[in-house]
């Protein structure tokens, strides 16, 4: 646990360092699948902790197919769709989207494109990490069986912390230059840095918080299956 500590320091400066670059940049979009290699360890290590998977396991062999499924699912799938959906909106006429009924449209359907696909693809990774013969097809079926597990913690506990860590992060990216945690020039400004000191812990809490909900909702399927391995049924327990 104390490596784990470590290693979530660092993915918390990592991530500032990052959205104080990003604030010099227009495309916040793009500039966002650099969180992503970041990530990825962050996740592996995490689920890797919580499950207490055996020491002996190849840890190497399976970060490579962690890695991939975690961008192509976390990252590109959502960051790709919510582009998208700008584009699309942004080429609708301007009395369309001045239209509060079509802007609180947009809203919605950035959000269910950025958090459905945690919903639907969270419990794949804790199975990836016990080496699990598990598919995409196989989380998106148990999400469903899980549902009275998931759905409470997923709307009552991490969608609300990711949305808080949102909003902050998102007054931090459209601040005006002057306004920016540091600005290009060196200045800094104590209130934006602030927001991102307050936004970036919540967002790798956020994390965490989705991580344990979804390593949990799989532990308790493996259990309804009647196929919880030994040192699984000790980290369920």
């Amino acid at each position: 646990m104390y490596a784990l500590r470590w290693l979530t320091l660092a993915y918390v400066v990592a991530n500032c360092v990052i959205t104080i670059a990003d604030t010099w940049f227009e495309d916040t979009w793009y500039f966002m699948f650099l969180y992503a290699p970041f990530g990825t360890v962050f996740w592996f290590c995490f689920y890797w902790k919580l499950l207490g998977a055996p020491r002996l396991q190849k840890r190497f062999k399976q970060f490579g197919s962690f890695a991939i499924w975690n961008f192509l699912l976390i990252y590109l799938l959502p960051i790709g769709s919510a582009e998208l959906i700008l584009v699309l909106f942004e080429a609708a006429p301007a009395e369309t989207i001045e239209q509060s009924f079509w802007a609180l449209g947009y809203f919605l359907l950035i959000m269910l494109v950025l958090y459905l696909p945690y919903y639907l693809f969270g419990t794949l990774f804790p199975a990836m990490i016990l080496k699990r013969s598990d598919t995409v097809r196989s989380a998106l079926a148990r999400s469903p069986r899980q549902a009275g597990y998931l759905l409470p913690r997923f709307f009552g506990i991490f969608l609300p912390i990711s949305i808080l860590s949102a909003v902050l992060y998102t007054v931090v990216q459209f601040a005006d230059a002057d306004m920016q945690p540091i600005t290009t020039a060196g200045d800094i400004n104590s209130f934006s840095l602030l927001l991102m000191a307050i936004s970036v812990p919540l967002s790798v809490l956020s994390e965490a918080v989705f991580m344990v909900i979804s390593k949990t909702a799989y532990l308790r399927n493996l259990r309804e299956l009647g196929d919880l391995p030994e040192f699984d049924a000790e980290v369920f327990a």
